[in-house]
């Protein structure tokens, strides 16, 4: 997905529909890039997925999005630890 506006559709989705499987992960294993906004993006679904009581996180980050994400010191919070769920809504 190219864009925030995308991007945020798709997590909205995603979150309605997690019900039943109770987590939504997020590949990043083909994103080169991250500014600001897709952060943001990626904060606000952390925050929808919590209010729906479904587990959310991030996976397979790398180069400059993963160092953006420890910069921020969001690995801990949005990143799956590997072969464990989701982590459980706060």
């Amino acid at each position: 997905m190219a864009t925030a506006p995308q991007l945020r559709c798709e997590l909205h989705s995603a979150i309605a529909a997690a019900a039943a499987r109770s987590e939504v992960r997020v590949d990043l294993g083909g994103v080169t890039f991250m500014d600001a906004v897709g952060v943001g993006v990626l904060l606000r679904a952390n925050q929808a997925a919590c209010e729906a009581r479904v587990g959310f996180a991030l996976e397979h980050p790398r180069g400059v999005v993963l160092r953006i994400l420890e910069v921020l010191n969001l690995v801990d919070t949005l990143l799956a630890a590997p072969g464990q769920p989701a982590a459980p809504p706060g």
